[in-house]
């Protein structure tokens, strides 16, 4: 019996120490990888536009996934490929490049990291299968944003301001005018290429020249923070203003009638999801539009008693038409 104790005692001990060791190491065992995302951007999210629905989709990425995110700010087209490059090199599991400027830059580094997810947003170009090219349709919604100005403008003249052109800015002012025209064949929509999305002094220069020289009083501005001063000089002349890609009725309340809208979270959510499930198809292009959820209208606010009847069941009739394809926009085929 006295050996009995001392025998028990060392077995207890060998238990529990078992025991916390498992529980040491298990965590380290089990514990997930963090989800790393790093993204090039043209400006920064204070743009409440093209980036800031960019950086909306990686906040939707952290609060669901957990994910660590890192912005690239004010990249330059030449600068893409070392930016894209140095986050694969450190490891991370997805490089965006939100922008047609990092089209060039996704498409070459993206074969040097095939085990790393590459997005080129807003490209027409088909890469490698580990690269998902994707070019919304959000002209769609550009569509719609035409048919509410055709029912503001009273001189029949309206601008549309961009930072830089390419295919998606070209698509969209096409279908502005397409969309003012299917109401009122006369109307003309002046384009403005800034050359830069980061310039809110030439923003201002431009819109004012515009607006002294062809008298608008309905002015699109798809220019990000270029497209703030662009604003200030609608303040100015108390014209109205429709902005894009998020909802910018906060940066003037008094002129902004509604903005068309660009939703970037559906294509963060597939690409995550996809790539933990081990189903992620690169290798293609993506087109979500209107029915996707990718694009529309954001609401009317102050102004929602000056869009007549008239123009709101125009709205619904074209929604209906581009969901269904019965309704022709004009396309990209360059």
């Amino acid at each position: 019996m006295k050996m009995a104790i001392p025998i028990a005692i060392v077995v207890i001990v060998i238990v529990v120490a078992a025991a916390v060791a498992f529980v040491v190491t298990r965590p380290a065992e089990e514990e997930e990888e963090v989800i790393k995302i790093g993204q090039l951007n043209a400006t920064d999210e204070t743009d409440l536009g093209w980036t800031y629905t960019a950086a909306d989709a990686c906040r939707y990425a952290e609060l669901k996934y957990g994910a660590e995110v890192d912005h690239t700010w004010f990249v330059t087209y030449a600068d893409g490929p070392r930016v894209a490059r140095d986050y694969a090199a450190r490891g991370y599991d997805i490089v965006w490049g939100d922008g047609g400027e990092y089209e060039d830059a996704m498409h070459t580094v993206a074969p040097e990291f095939p085990d790393t997810i590459f997005v080129a947003y807003n490209s027409t170009r088909i890469g490698p299968s580990n690269l998902l090219s994707v070019f919304p349709r959000n002209h769609e919604g550009a569509y719609l944003a035409g048919i509410v100005g055709a029912y503001l403008t009273k001189i029949k003249v309206m601008a549309f301001i961009c930072g830089e052109e390419y295919p998606m800015q070209t698509r969209n002012w096409m279908n502005i005018k397409l969309g003012a025209q299917s109401i009122d064949p006369e109307i003309e929509v002046i384009k403005i290429v800034a050359g830069t999305w980061g310039d809110a002094a030439l923003g201002y220069e431009l819109a004012k020249g515009a607006i002294e020289t062809h008298n608008v009083d309905v002015f699109y501005q798809e220019a990000d923070v270029t497209g703030r001063g662009a604003i200030e000089a609608m303040k100015e002349a108390g014209i109205y203003h429709i902005g894009c890609y998020a909802d910018q009725s906060v940066l003037a309340p008094e002129i902004t009638v509604t903005s068309w809208l660009l939703n970037k979270t559906a294509t963060m959510e597939y690409v995550i999801s996809s790539m933990l499930d081990g189903t992620f198809e690169g290798g293609r292009l993506s087109t979500p539009g209107l029915a996707e959820g990718a694009t529309g209208l954001a609401p009317f606010y102050g102004f929602e008693d000056k869009i007549p009847a008239a123009c709101k069941q125009a709205i619904e009739e074209a929604k209906a038409g581009i969901i269904n394809g019965t309704l022709e926009l004009w396309e990209w085929t360059g």
